[in-house]
């Protein structure tokens, strides 16, 4: 592909997002016209996953293709450096494809000015470190909430000194300063809604008034506050230390800050088009995880219920594969069958996180296998072929998303769309739910015989993955490798996530 054919690849990633958030995609009451602007012309994968629902691991996955299950160590601590060859990273590979790659916003990488392939970097610590030298915007994130709390508040800032605002500043800096000569790959990657979760005005009075969706709350979490082996660890039933006013108001501020960023989103998006480059800029939009917002008793992520793993994820190709006379594959080469969509297309096939770096590298024209870099992935585009004889000849038919979280309470998750299992190793617990019918998971079908054959598949699928990697959660005869049921779990505990601007890792929000 000529270099001066190569479209513009624009990454946006929030953090913390659920996939429920976006207003044509379901949700009456959020305002987000501009996300909205991107599925009107794009395509929305209403089944896309993040394969390690927690910070650091899902933006591993982002960088290099792989599942949590190909490196087992899906739960990286604070100061372990990612591992990423910068040169064969996503940013890295554009870079030697003659793109200019650059990042605004948390990386959350370490150390933390490391680039890992990319050009240039703007970090939060750079927003904090300017608001400190101009006192007189404001000092941000005084109110005292902690960046894992899920009290709201009120950012300390007016909107336009915000990190959200500074994001899209800096974004737009890069797309005015850039070198015009050759294609751009820019991931702006917003903090927010991640805690505390502290939108600044008109968002914090935005959704006051309004009736917020109530917690889902399934039948199966009956008394499991008082079992052994309780899936949400030490912290407690949420019920004991955040009452029901307060976890609703907190709802309300973290629709404010969705709103923020999507009206944020405007700008960028205006620019671009003013500019002349928004039809030439492939942008594709997700999150690293979701947020549980008290669904079955918890809050939080790192685990695979539907607010804590299931993501946006939308694509708006460059319009010159925009049309239905082809589209890329993973190797840059286009494809013998048509592509098979229009805007505003809806793709339920799943989809995940390792699904971002083919998909990039197969609109940017760069071939994987010729710079042998393996993926777990695929160009999501090739999805959209119109026949299922097509997609039958790019690979099986049906498609799987599927995940693990390691540490103190490791966990399985593999879904096709429609069914979801879920294995906890801590105590053996399974789950099975039937999204199509049950989409918020509140009936357990495990011990239901009239679905063994469903949950029976999926184990099957997901041990013969992990076999194939050589997993150590499974023993030599493809078992589970169980853990012993920790005790019963401490009520009137939580991790309030204190810390403060002078934290000393890249996680500032």
């Amino acid at each position: 592909m000529e270099m001066k054919k190569r479209p513009n690849i624009l990454l946006i990633t929030t953090d913390q997002q659920r996939f429920d958030t976006i207003r044509s995609l379901g949700n009456p009451l959020i305002r987000t016209p501009h996300i909205d602007h991107l599925v009107r012309n794009g395509i929305a994968f209403t089944s896309a996953y993040s394969d390690c629902p927690v910070c650091i691991p899902a933006r591993w996955t982002l960088m290099n293709g792989l599942r949590a299950a190909s490196y087992q160590h899906a739960y990286y601590q604070d100061r372990e450096p990612l591992a990423v060859d910068p040169a064969r990273s996503l940013p890295g590979l554009l870079s030697g494809a003659g793109y200019q790659t650059h990042a605004v916003g948390k990386m959350h990488f370490w150390p933390e000015r490391a680039r890992y392939g990319f050009d240039s970097v703007r970090l939060p610590r750079d927003y904090y470190r300017y608001m400190e030298k101009h006192p007189h915007l404001g000092r941000p994130m005084m109110h005292g909430i902690g960046q894992n709390e899920m009290y709201p508040a009120m950012a300390t800032v007016a909107e336009p000194q915000t990190l959200t605002a500074w994001t899209v500043d800096e974004s737009i800096d890069f797309l005015e300063t850039r070198d015009p000569t050759c294609p751009f790959f820019l991931w702006t990657s917003f903090s927010k809604p991640h805690p505390p979760l502290d939108p600044p005005e008109p968002y914090y009075s935005m959704y006051r008034d309004k009736q917020v969706p109530e917690p889902a709350v399934g039948d199966w979490t009956e008394g499991l506050n008082d079992k052994a082996g309780h899936i949400w660890d030490d912290r407690g039933h949420p019920e004991d230390f955040l009452p029901r006013d307060v976890r609703d108001d907190a709802l309300r501020a973290y629709y404010g800050l969705i709103t923020q960023i999507d009206y944020n989103l405007g700008r960028l998006f205006a620019r671009l088009n003013e500019m002349g480059i928004w039809e030439e800029t492939m942008i594709l939009l997700t999150s690293d995880h979701g947020e549980m917002f008290g669904d079955h008793h918890g809050y939080g992520k790192a685990m695979f219920f539907e607010g804590s793993a299931h993501v946006p994820f939308i694509v708006k190709p460059p319009k010159s594969i925009g049309n239905k006379e082809s589209a890329p594959s993973s190797e840059g080469m286009p494809l013998a069958a048509p592509f098979g969509w229009q805007p505003g297309t809806r793709c339920a096939i799943p989809v995940g996180l390792c699904d971002v770096l083919p998909t990039v590298m197969g609109v940017a024209g760069v071939s994987l296998v010729r710079h042998d870099v393996p993926t777990d992935g695929i160009n999501v585009l090739t999805l959209l072929v119109p026949t299922e004889m097509e997609r039958h000849a790019l690979g099986d038919p049906v498609r799987y998303a599927m995940g693990e979280v390691s540490g103190d309470h490791p966990k399985h998750f593999i879904t096709d769309g429609r069914w979801k299992y879920i294995h906890h190793l801590n105590g053996g617990q399974t789950l099975l739910f039937d999204l199509q019918t049950d989409p918020k998971e509140l009936t357990n079908l495990t011990e239901d015989i009239r679905y063994d054959g469903e949950r029976n598949r999926l184990e099957a699928e997901i041990k013969h993955r992990l076999r194939a990697v050589g997993h150590t959660d499974l023993d030599v005869t493809g078992a589970w490798v169980d853990q012993a049921a920790d005790p019963v779990c401490r009520k009137n505990e939580s991790f309030p996530g204190l810390h403060s601007t002078h934290y000393e890792i890249d996680v500032l929000h």
